[in-house]
C-alpha cells in the first residue's frame, strides 16, 4: 500500500495538490545495445551508417566520410557506412563541392549530413558558442577549497585545458571561422582562489563573483579552431585594469588582436568600440573566391556602475564596451561601409532566464535596425530561442537577420541543471547574406562540452526550434535546421484522444513532431503541454567521449548502484540500486543538481520501476539554488512489489517557499543573487527488510513542466496532458529530401 507524506522543515506551508498515478507515457526509442564487460566498460565496434543529401534533397555522391577511425566515401545514392569504430563519434562529411559539415554519430541511429553547395568558394561558415572560461571550479570541482580533485592541475595548465575542450574539437575546428565569449579575464599567476579564503588584492574588490584564467588559455582556444573572440562581458574586469591588459596581451601572442579577431573590450572606450574586421574564406571549397569581410562588434548590459570601480571602459580607463542604443547603431552603420556582414553581440539579461530582458531586446533591435546580420547574445548561462527576420521593414536599412538571444555555456563550471543543455550554432554566408544555419547540440558532463546523439540530441533540437521561431526552423535528424526560403512541406495527423478515466488527466509523449491545435469535444476538455526537464532520464548511451553505461547528469557514484542493460525497461539502459542485508546505508538516484523552477509551475514526475521490495521517491522543494530544502513529498511504496514493471507518477504544483535569508557577506561586497527555487528528485532503495538482498530497476524518469494553458504550440514540447476529450493536430515539417529520414507518427505506445 502507498503512502504519501509531507515533510515541512521549517515554516508551515500550503500542502501541494498532489496526486500519484498509476499509468504514465513515455517516450524512448530502442538504441543498439552497449554490452558491458568486467571488470571495463567498452563499446562494441560498430560502424555508423548514414546519408549525405544537399539542401534540395538531392544525394552527393564521392564525399568523403571521415572519422578518428579512418575514411569512406558515399556511395552514388550519397549513403555510407563508417569505418568500424567504439562507441558515439564525431562524423565530418567532406566534398569539394560543398561547405563541410561535422555532426555527432551514433552506431544506433543513422545520421543524416545536409550540406550546402559551394561549388564557387562564396560561401563561408560560421560556428558560435557559448560562454567559455577556464576557472574557479575546474581548480576545486566541488568548490570546497580543496584542489585534489582539479580538472585544471596547477603543473599542467596547457594539457589539462587542452583536455577539457578535446571532446569538441572536430566541430570547432571544423568553420571556417569558429567565435566564443571569452567570460574570464587571463594570469600568468596562478588563478584561483578558494572561497572561504581571503579575496587576493588584484581581484575585484567588490564584486560578488569574481575569478580568473591561466593566460595558457589563449593558446588552448587557438588550437582547439577558435578564430574570434569577443570580450564584452561583465567578467573580463575581474581582475581590474591590470586584467584588462593581461588578458589583451596574452590574446595577441596566439593571434588574436584587437581590430581584427579580438573585439568588445579595450583600454579604453574607443579601443572596446572597434569593430573586429576579419578577412573570411572557405577552407575546403575546390574554387577560392574573393573572400567575405564580416565585422564583429559587441557591448555589455551589466556595467558595474553600481561599484565604485565599474567594468566597462571610459575615457580614461579599460574594460568592456557599454552597450547604448546610439552608441550601437552608429558603430553597426559605419561597419556595414567596410563589411558584407556585421555580427553583434550583446551581453546581458538575466542569469539562468531564456527570455531576453527588455534592454537586450532594445540594444538587439537596434543592431538589427541598423545592418547587422547576426546578433549573438551571452550571459543567461542558458541557451534562448532563436530567431529569424527573413523580411526587413521597408525603407530600413535591416538585412535579413538571425538573432540568437542566448547561447548558453560552451564550457563554464556552473551548478545548475539547466546549464547543462548547449548548442553550437552554424551559420553559413554567401556575399554576407544568409544562406542555411542549422544547431549541433551539447551536453555539458562536469562542466565540459560533448555531443550527443539520439533522444539528446533531439532534445536540444527541439527547444532550439521551438523557443521563438516555431515555424522558421525545423527539426531534423537531431538539428534543428534553418528553413531559408520557406521550402519546408507541411506534414498534419489528426488523433483523437481522451483522458481514459485519469483523475488528472493522461499524459502522452510527443513522439514526431509537434501539437499545432487542438479542438475541445466538451467545455471541460483541454490540453496541456509541456517539457521534460530531466533530458538524460532514459539513462541511454547517446554521449560522446564518456564509456557506455555512465548515465550522464546523474550520481551513480558507489557499488551499489550502476546503469547497464539488465535495468533496461525500454532502450538498451536503466538504472539499478541494491542494498545488501547487512548495509543499511542510504542508497540514493539522483541528478547531478537541482533543477530550477518557478512557484506555481504544474509539474508531473513519471518514469517506470520494477521491485521485489518497497522504495520511495522523494520530491525535496529548495528556496533557492543553494541551501537546505525546506518542504519535502515522500512517496512510499509508489507501485506493485511484483518483480514487474509498474508506471509511477507524481503531479505536483511547485509551491512558494519562503525566501531564504540573505548571505552573510564581506564588506565591500554588495552584489545579491536572485533567488532561485529549485526542486530535487530522489529516488531511494529503504534498509533491507527481514535480511534480504533488496534491488529496484528504474529507467524513463522524466520530470514534466507544463506550460500555461495559453502556451503558443511549438516543437518545444514534448508531451500532452489531455482532460476530457478532443482531437489534437500534429504537424511535421520536412525539408527537401528528408522525406524518409522523417520518423514514423508515433504518440506514446501503451506500457504493457
Amino acid at each position: 500500500m502507498m503512502t504519501i507524506k509531507y515533510f515541512v522543515t521549517r515554516s508551515l506551508l500550503p500542502l501541494l495538490s498532489l496526486s500519484l498515478v498509476g499509468t504514465a507515457n513515455l517516450r524512448c526509442r530502442r538504441q543498439v545495445l552497449a554490452e558491458k564487460t568486467a571488470p571495463t566498460l567498452s563499446y562494441p565496434p560498430l560502424p555508423i551508417h548514414g546519408q549525405v543529401i544537399d539542401l534540395d534533397g538531392h544525394p552527393v555522391a564521392d564525399a568523403r566520410i571521415l572519422t578518428a577511425e579512418g575514411e569512406v566515401k558515399t556511395a552514388a545514392d550519397g549513403r555510407f557506412e563508417t569505418v568500424t569504430g567504439r562507441g558515439n563519434r564525431w562524423v565530418t562529411a567532406l566534398h569539394p563541392s560543398y561547405v563541410s559539415r561535422t555532426r555527432a554519430g551514433s552506431p544506433g541511429e543513422p545520421l543524416l549530413l545536409r550540406l550546402t553547395p559551394n561549388p564557387d568558394g562564396d560561401v563561408v561558415s560560421l560556428l558560435f558558442g557559448g560562454d567559455t572560461m577556464f576557472g574557479r571550479r575546474f581548480f576545486d570541482f566541488n568548490g570546497d577549497g580543496n584542489t585534489g580533485d582539479a580538472l585544471i592541475k596547477s603543473d599542467q595548465f596547457l594539457a589539462s585545458e587542452t583536455a577539457l575542450l578535446a571532446g569538441i574539437k572536430p566541430l570547432l575546428e571544423n568553420a571556417d571561422l569558429t567565435f566564443v565569449n571569452l567570460e574570464t579575464p587571463l594570469t600568468s599567476d596562478y588563478p584561483y582562489y578558494a572561497p572561504t579564503a581571503e579575496r587576493p588584492l588584484q581581484f575585484h574588490e567588490s564584486k560578488q563573483f569574481a575569478f580568473a584564467s591561466h593566460s595558457s588559455a589563449a593558446e588552448v582556444l587557438r588550437q582547439v579552431g577558435v578564430d574570434i573572440i569577443g570580450l564584452s562581458n561583465n567578467h573580463l574586469y575581474d581582475l581590474k585594469e591590470n586584467g584588462v591588459t593581461q588578458t589583451i596581451a596574452s590574446l595577441k601572442e596566439w593571434g588574436y588582436q584587437s581590430g581584427f579577431n579580438l573585439f568588445g573590450a579595450g583600454k579604453s572606450e574607443d579601443d572596446a568600440w572597434q569593430e573586429a574586421l576579419f578577412t573570411a574564406h572557405s577552407k575546403t571549397a575546390a574554387a577560392r573566391a574573393t573572400p567575405q569581410k564580416i565585422a564583429f562588434l559587441g557591448c555589455t548590459t551589466i556595467t558595474g556602475e553600481e561599484h565604485t570601480l565599474s567594468y566597462v571602459a571610459g575615457p580614461d580607463k579599460g574594460g568592456a564596451a557599454a552597450c547604448d542604443i546610439e552608441r550601437i547603431k552608429s558603430q553597426v552603420t559605419r561597419a556595414r561601409d567596410a563589411a558584407e556582414a556585421v555580427i553583434f553581440m550583446v551581453h546581458g539579461g538575466f542569469e539562468y532566464e531564456r527570455e531576453a530582458t527588455p534592454n537586450v531586446k532594445a540594444y538587439t533591435q537596434a543592431a538589427v535596425d541598423a545592418g547587422a546580420t547576426l546578433v549573438i547574445n551571452h550571459h543567461p548561462h542558458v541557451v534562448g530561442g532563436l530567431r529569424w527576420n527573413p523580411l526587413p521593414a521597408a525603407g530600413s536599412t535591416a538585412v535579413p537577420s538571425l538573432i540568437a538571444w542566448s547561447m548558453g555555456n560552451l564550457l563554464f563550471d556552473q551548478n545548475i541543471w539547466q546549464t547543462f543543455e548547449s548548442y553550437a550554432l552554424v551559420v553559413h554566408l554567401k556575399k554576407g547574406k544568409i544562406i542555411q544555419a542549422y544547431t549541433e547540440p551539447l551536453m555539458l558532463e562536469s562542466y565540459v562540452p560533448h555531443g550527443v546523439t539520439g533522444e539528446l540530441a533531439r532534445y536540444v533540437a527541439t527547444g532550439a526550434a521551438g523557443r521563438d521561431s516555431p515555424h522558421a526552423f525545423v527539426v531534423e535528424n537531431g538539428s534543428a535546421v534553418l528553413d531559408v526560403g520557406s521550402r519546408a512541406a507541411v506534414h498534419e495527423k489528426k488523433i483523437s484522444l481522451s483522458d481514459e478515466g485519469e483523475a488528472q488527466g493522461r499524459i502522452i509523449a510527443i513522439d514526431q513532431g509537434a501539437a499545432a491545435a487542438f479542438a475541445p469535444e466538451g467545455p471541460s476538455s483541454r490540453l496541456r503541454l509541456g517539457r521534460d526537464l530531466l533530458w538524460s532520464g532514459s539513462f541511454e548511451d547517446e554521449i560522446l567521449d564518456l564509456p557506455p553505461q555512465t548515465g550522464p547528469l546523474w550520481l551513480l557514484r558507489g557499488f551499489d548502484k550502476e546503469v547497464a542493460p539488465t535495468h533496461s525497461f525500454r532502450g538498451s539502459q536503466g538504472a539499478g540500486l541494491w542494498r545488501e542485508p547487512s548495509d543499511d546505508r542510504d542508497v540514493v538516484l539522483t541528478p547531478q543538481h537541482r533543477v530550477l523552477i518557478k512557484p506555481g509551475t504544474d509539474i508531473s514526475l513519471i518514469g517506470m520501476a520494477r521491485s521485489r521490495h518497497s522504495f520511495t521517491i522523494q520530491i525535496s522543494w529548495y528556496p533557492d539554488a543553494k541551501g537546505s530544502s525546506t518542504l519535502q513529498t515522500l512517496v512510499v511504496n509508489p507501485i506493485a512489489t511484483d518483480d514487474a514493471w509498474h508506471p509511477f507518477r507524481i503531479d505536483a504544483t511547485v509551491p512558494l517557499l519562503p525566501a531564504p535569508p540573505p548571505p552573510v557577506v564581506k564588506e565591500p561586497i554588495i552584489e545579491s543573487e536572485r533567488i532561485k527555487p529549485s526542486i530535487g528528485i530522489f529516488l531511494r532503495l529503504p534498509p533491507s527488510d527481514q535480511g534480504k538482498r533488496t534491488a529496484v530497476d528504474i529507467d524513463d524518469v522524466r520530470l514534466i513542466e507544463w506550460a500555461p494553458e495559453a502556451a503558443a504550440m511549438s516543437p518545444l514540447y514534448n508531451f500532452m496532458r489531455i482532460e476530457g476529450r478532443g482531437t489534437v493536430t500534429l504537424e511535421e515539417r520536412v525539408l527537401p529530401g528528408g522525406e524518409s529520414w522523417a520518423a514514423p507518427w508515433v504518440l506514446t505506445p501503451e506500457y504493457p
